[in-house]
Order: structure tokens, then sequence, then C-alpha cells
């Protein structure tokens, strides 16, 4: 008999849930692009003018950085606040340190790389001469580890893509390695938080 009351209890809380769908997720990720938008152009003139190594790395991992910090620190990004979503973990709580960094994990892993692939890019004679933005995808496409680091985050972001679609709890890959769920921030949940 508990059991069967449990049961309805959970079910009813669970209905008061509004997960985050593709769509405000998307914009969230859109705006939280936006605030880097300084830091690109100064990679853009990085790249093509003062071609500084220790500035492009110091620069990509604010990025790196940013996502992984604000979940763990704030339970949404900037880009979520403004779409009124919330990260938290199968308890609906502010998730920990190591539930973030598996959620963030393609995230960190492919900024780790970039950064990897950037530094052998800059290091190349050829990067020496490059004026144009054109010219830095060409020797870029010379890198076959950057090639295979952008198709392998290709295929992963397709997979993402498909089970958000899919998922009854709008999870992504990311999502269930990190063991969360991004949800609507209602009052009740962000008392919770």
């Amino acid at each position: 008999m508990e059991n069967i009351l449990d049961n309805t209890l959970i079910e009813e809380q669970n209905t008061q849930i509004i997960y985050g769908s593709f769509w405000p997720r998307l914009w969230a990720l859109m705006l939280d692009g936006l605030i880097f938008i300084p830091l690109y152009i100064v990679v853009f003139f990085n790249m093509l003018d003062w071609k500084s190594i220790p500035l492009m790395i110091v620069i990509s991992i604010i990025p790196i950085i940013y996502k992984p910090y604000w979940e763990f620190r704030y339970g949404t990004t900037i880009g979520k606040k403004a779409m009124k979503l919330r990260v938290t973990n199968i308890n609906y709580e502010r998730p920990n340190l190591q539930e973030v960094l598996l959620r963030n994990i393609f995230y960190i892993t492919f900024g780790i790389l970039n950064i990897i692939f950037s530094v052998l890019i800059f290091s190349m004679p050829e990067f020496a001469d490059i004026t144009e933005f054109l010219e830095y995808g060409k020797i870029n496409q010379l890198s076959s580890g950057a090639v295979m680091l952008s198709y392998c985050s290709s295929i992963i972001y397709l997979i993402e893509f498909v089970m958000l679609l899919i998922d009854n709890k709008k999870r992504s890959l990311h999502d269930r390695i990190g063991q969360t769920y991004v949800i609507k921030s209602l009052y009740e949940w962000q008392k919770r938080i």
C-alpha cells in the first residue's frame, strides 16, 4: 500500500516539472556565445596579426571554464538564466562538481583538444604568413587532428540532438553522463536549489 502511495506522490511531483526543450536550450547556448564576442574578436586579431600562443591559450581556457563554473556555482549559465532554465541533478538539486564536470565532459575535452591543435597550427611555419581568415581555414584543414576533432564533435552533437528530441525528460547524452536535467526555473524548484 505504501509503495502505491509513494509512486503516486512521485508522479504528481514529476508532472509539475517542465524540462528544458530544444529551442530554449539552443537560445541559451546562443546567448552564452554572445558573451564571448569580445574574446572572439581578440582571437581573430591574434590569428591574423599578433600570433601569440600564450594569448591564444588564455583566451581559449576562459570559455572552457565558464560553463562548468556557472553550472556548479549557480546551477545555470547566463544564457540559461535568461531562458529561465536551470541544471539540476537527478534529485532536482544543484549538481555537485563531479556531476557538472561529467555533464560537460565533451565540452571540456573538445576545448582542450582544440587548444592543442591550435598550438600545433600556431607553431607551423606557414602560419606566420597568414593574413586572412580563409588562409587559416586552409592550414587548419592540413591538420588531420583538427579535421578528426571536427568530425567527432559533429557526430557527438548529432547524437546529443537526437537524444534530446526523443527523451521524454529532454536529456541529451551529456545530461545522461552527468546524471542531470535541464528544467524550467519554477519558483518551488528555485527554493530547493
